[in-house]
């Protein structure tokens, strides 16, 4: 019998002490004493070639038994055979020694150094793979990827993990790529689409300095005052005025591409999709983005692939893939009499009528049938629909490029809002903590049919949900406070 090393999951090891045998597909053949093999990294690549991700180092064990040649299509354990059990590190040992038999004596492995390495090296790969996720979310182009890699180089990329991991800050002559994926704002801009533009600005002065700078910047800048005086600061109103300035070709010529469009851009999806993108994306708003941004926006895709990796973006790739092992889903639709033309989008079910995806929101008729395009359309509120600080800005309103009124809806800004929203008359949820708004009493009826109750607790999960679907859940906690101390006298 030879002496083999093999990688096994902890819950497997719990299989085989259960029953007393356990058949595996790989293993390593080494002379048994493992010690001996502390600077071995070949042996190590050999044990280690077949692993997948992991989280943490107690979810695996290297196991070491005896057994008879195998054919490389599996071998069989036996419980008797086995001489020894390593965990990855000291910490999965104090973890392991908690859960296991008592009389089971571990040890920790020669390689500990080598698997903290190995993991940093497959979290990156993981990471990488969220651009593969949103390049099919966004359905962009195959051949803008190999754009994106050759300007987001993978020096860059490694550099920007190694400072990660090695909780290091960007200094130096790095890329402006690494100042801007580590840049984290500390200072107090506006709030809103000006906020992410002064973050650019902010990027570009570390880039120039070598070091992140502490303070607001971007205010000392002679652009900060333009972005103030803006009346219509939307995204395509502040790129407009960056493009009149000497920065916009220094950024874009140190970054190979135009930078005050991908920063700013990537800057405002990584604050939308902070918590990760649960569902497919609406279409409205992936062509918007696409169209706003250009190859830039392939950019910023990418940037953002790379900062929310793979597990903040599979849900909703899963849906923009269509998986074919998962249910097909029905759509049913929520008609409303007083939406004047608007219907709530479909509610997907599966075959015994149980909710599947939960994504409520809005879209008017006259929205999904107007383009994209940058050809200016007057747009006339009407009296009800204007405030009373609107009503004084109206000109403002009329006189706006469609593209840009589109632009306020699809990336809102909280300081800029011409049009009232038509508010809910209740919040809803179900089991599922899925968090929907009724805007009449025929909605609020169909969503009770469908196990949905009226929301009594304004929680963290509503709160969120509230504000994903763009209206201020602060407000909205305080209106349906006051109403309920109201109905009290």
């Amino acid at each position: 019998m030879k002496d083999f090393l093999a990688i096994i999951r902890k819950l497997d090891f719990i299989d085989l002490f259960k029953y007393g045998h356990f058949s595996i597909s790989y293993a390593v053949p080494f002379d048994g004493n493992i010690s001996a093999h502390a600077d071995d990294m070949e042996l190590f690549d050999m044990l280690t070639s077949r692993m997948n991700m992991y989280e943490y180092s107690f979810e695996y064990l290297i196991i070491h038994f005896n057994a008879d040649d195998y054919n490389d299509q599996y071998i069989s354990i036996d419980i008797r055979n086995v001489c020894a059990l390593y965990t990855f590190d000291q910490e999965a040992k104090k973890e392991m020694s908690i859960s296991f038999d008592p009389r089971i004596q571990l040890h920790v492995s020669p390689w500990a150094d080598k698997f903290d390495k190995l993991q940093r090296n497959l979290s990156i790969k993981q990471s990488q793979r969220g651009i593969d996720n949103l390049w099919t979310i966004f359905d962009l182009r195959t051949e803008d990827l190999d754009k994106c890699r050759e300007i987001i180089t993978p020096s860059i990329t490694q550099e920007v993990f190694r400072e990660l991991y090695n909780y290091e800050r960007p200094s130096g002559d790095q890329s402006i790529w690494t100042y801007l994926l580590r840049y984290e704002r500390h200072s107090f801009y506006p709030k809103g689409m000006i906020g992410y533009f002064c973050d650019f600005i902010h990027v570009f002065c570390n880039f120039s300095k070598k070091q992140e700078l502490n303070g607001e910047v971007a205010e000392s800048t002679q652009l900060f005052p333009l972005f103030i005086e803006c009346k219509n600061p939307q995204f395509a109103s502040l790129v407009k005025i960056v493009e009149s300035s000497p920065l916009y070709k220094m950024t874009a010529e140190v970054a190979g591409c135009r930078f005050a469009i991908a920063a700013p851009l990537f800057l405002f999806l990584k604050a939308k999709f902070a918590d990760g993108i649960e569902h497919k994306l609406d279409k409205e708003f992936v062509d918007y983005t696409k169209e706003v941004g250009g190859f830039e926006c392939s950019i910023a895709i990418y940037l953002l692939g790379l900062s929310l990796g793979y597990d903040k973006t599979y849900d909703s790739f899963y849906e923009s893939a269509e998986l074919p092992f998962f249910k097909k889903v029905i759509q049913s639709s929520i008609p409303s009499d007083s939406n004047d033309g608007k219907e709530v989008r479909p509610f997907p079910f599966n075959d015994n009528g149980k909710e599947l995806v939960a994504e409520g929101k809005t879209v008017s008729e006259t929205d999904k049938k107007e383009s994209l395009d940058t050809e200016e359309t007057k747009v006339i509120p009407s009296e009800e629909t204007l405030s009373t600080h609107d009503k004084d800005n109206q000109d403002i309103v009329q006189n706006q490029p469609q593209s840009e009124m589109r632009q306020g809806q699809l990336f809102p800004d909280n300081n800029n809002s011409y049009l009232q929203e038509q508010l809910p008359i209740i919040w809803m949820r179900n089991k599922k903590q899925d968090v929907r708004p009724a805007f009449n009493e025929e909605e609020k009826s169909k969503l009770v049919s469908l196990g949905y109750e009226s929301v009594k607790r304004f929680n963290d999960t509503v709160m969120k949900a509230i504000a994903g679907m763009n209206f201020d859940p602060e407000k909205e906690k305080c209106r349906f406070s006051t109403s309920k101390s109201q109905r009290k006298k």
